[in-house]
């Protein structure tokens, strides 16, 4: 179930909302590979926990982790399937990719754009996105 769409909620207030708040797992690479399995098998969204987990995999400073959970569930209600802006942009973080026009995020950050739907890859290319250009990619972050 996703959270009631309602307008008053900051981003932070709505991720807490109906993922799980204040659940606490260990941020290994099983617990990734779990998540990441489910959400391809079954469809729907990471749980907040989940999303830290991937977070901490995919290299973000914890100082961050607010701001990132944020953005990434105004993006993509944290979908690693999600799809936007009429198929240029792709997963948690919506990274555009080459098929968007130009080279996108993924082939300088040096990921594979064919796994942009991972999540923790999805995640290491916003990081190397963030520290190039901060919060600047994401209309959700404005």
């Amino acid at each position: 179930a996703q959270p009631p769409a309602d307008s008053e909620k900051s981003p932070e207030e709505l991720a807490d909302s109906d993922n799980h708040p204040g659940e606490t797992i260990e941020p290994t690479p099983s617990v990734v590979q779990a998540a990441t399995v489910r959400a391809a098998s079954q469809g729907g969204s990471l749980t907040e926990a989940e999303m830290v987990a991937v977070l901490y995999s995919a290299g973000w400073p914890e100082e961050l982790h607010s701001q990132a959970l944020a953005v990434s569930y105004c993006e993509s209600r944290w979908s690693p399937y999600a799809v936007g802006d009429g198929g240029r942009s792709l997963g948690l973080f919506q990274m555009q990719w080459s098929g968007a026009g130009w080279r996108g995020w993924f082939i300088p950050a040096g990921e594979d754009e064919t796994m942009a739907h991972d999540p923790v890859v999805n995640a290491r290319t916003a990081w190397w996105a963030y520290q190039r250009s901060g919060w600047a990619p994401w209309s959700c972050a404005r």
